[in-house]
């Protein structure tokens, strides 16, 4: 699989279409792969971080559930993106 095929499928298993798919291939590539640009996506990682908490906090105000939780989560969401990343070519 090629690159641009690779981020298709990667859009198929989310059901979701990105309009700037840069933003799915630069999220989808380690720091220091791009010898151009040696930070990688940890701008993109730390913001997606900051959304799934805002979003975890959210759910648990609208359930009055605690949202003390949310760090936990975080750590089990990002492992599991560890575990099942994809890996494209350079």
């Amino acid at each position: 699989m090629d690159h641009d095929e690779d981020l298709e499928e990667v859009q198929r298993i989310l059901n979701y279409r990105f309009r700037d798919i840069t933003l799915l291939s630069d999220a989808l590539t380690a720091a220091g792969a791009d010898l151009d640009n040696y930070e990688g996506n940890r701008r993109l990682a730390a913001i997606g971080v900051d959304v799934i908490g805002l979003c975890l906090d959210f759910d648990a105000h609208q359930k009055k559930g605690k949202p003390s939780k949310t760090p936990g989560i975080i750590t089990l969401v990002g492992s599991f993106s560890v575990k099942h990343q994809v890996k494209l070519p350079s």
